[in-house]
């Protein structure tokens, strides 16, 4: 197949998807044409292992980005806006769902190579990897700012990332959109390592696929919910709904809900917290409140050039 999209090559059984290579716009987003080809992609690595052809086993994947200081900034935030109904936002949810399920269920080591912006969608992807590295570049950022636009991570990124992190920092993460930089993310336990942006491929061909030893685990980091002591935990969400009613008078939609799907749905097996996930982001993407703030958005995005990210506090 050809790929417009995204890159997909084979080097000494390495698999390598590379994004933004032939994007124009200063900041590489997911579109539903880069997920039909990434979904793709993961087919043909997927046939090539159950072929059982030595010689044409994948023994690792590596996503990166062609393009200096950003690696993805998320949905595209028209595909958001063209939505028609809630049952067209749960079905583009459960296509996200699915595509990163795939590549969280790989028996082989997948690597995220992270040089900048990494959010959203992104952000999403990397979380479904085993290993997350990341450049010390100033222009390193990662997040989930969906809950910014009225909106929640929706490719399984409420579910992932309590499993990668503890749960309080989850929820601030989510319900905040706040942007994280390298050594913050790294001391939180959201990445893995934090290298030269140019020696990351590197790193994650010698150590993590050539110098893997271990049987692959198939979820990773995220074998369960980093779940707190009952009192703990009621404690983490009443603290976190205290902050959010704090900063929005109970204006805002969208971090409640998060924080509802989340208190009543942690531990879920991962097919039916998904589902509800996809449910949320279906009634949040066409509601009054979300279509206010796309509309903002875009505004601004027509308004002003991108400079880099500038409020992250981390």
């Amino acid at each position: 197949m050809e790929y417009n999209k995204i890159t997909f090559e084979v080097i000494d059984q390495i698999a390598r998807i590379g994004f933004g290579k032939t994007s124009r716009k200063p900041l590489t987003t997911l579109d539903l044409e880069t997920m039909e080809e990434l979904d793709t992609a993961l087919t043909e690595i997927t046939e090539r292992q159950e072929k059982e052809i030595e010689e044409k086993e994948i023994a690792g994947l590596i996503f990166f980005s062609h393009k200096k200081n950003v690696f993805l900034a998320g949905m595209d935030v028209a595909v958001i806006r063209d939505l028609k109904d809630v049952q067209s936002g749960v079905e583009g949810a459960r296509d996200g769902q699915r595509i990163y399920n795939r590549i969280e269920d790989l028996l082989i080591p997948t690597i995220t190579c992270v040089d900048g912006v990494c959010l959203g969608g992104g952000f999403e992807l990397a979380l479904a990897c085993k290993t997350i590295l990341v450049s010390d570049s100033p222009h390193t950022v990662l997040g989930a700012p969906e809950v910014r636009l009225g909106l929640l991570p929706a490719f399984g990124g409420s579910y992932r990332l309590p499993r990668r992190i503890d749960l309080a920092s989850a929820l601030d993460l989510m319900l905040s959109g706040r942007l994280v930089r390298p050594e913050a993310a790294k001391k939180m336990g959201l990445v893995d390592e934090v290298h030269a942006g140019e020696k990351l491929v590197e790193k994650a061909i010698s150590k993590h696929i050539r110098g893997c030893k271990e049987e692959v685990n198939p979820t990773g980091p995220i074998k369960c919910v980093k779940m707190p002591d009952p009192v703990a935990r009621e404690s983490i969400f009443r603290k976190a709904r205290e902050s959010v009613l704090a900063k929005t008078k109970g204006h805002y939609e969208a971090p409640l809900r998060i924080l509802d799907l989340l208190e009543s749905s942690l531990g879920d097996p991962r097919s039916i917290y998904l589902e509800k996930e996809a449910q949320l982001l279906g009634e949040l993407a066409v509601s009054e409140q979300s279509r206010t703030l796309q509309h903002v958005y875009f505004l601004g995005t027509k308004s002003q050039k991108y400079g880099g990210p500038v409020d992250d506090k981390a």
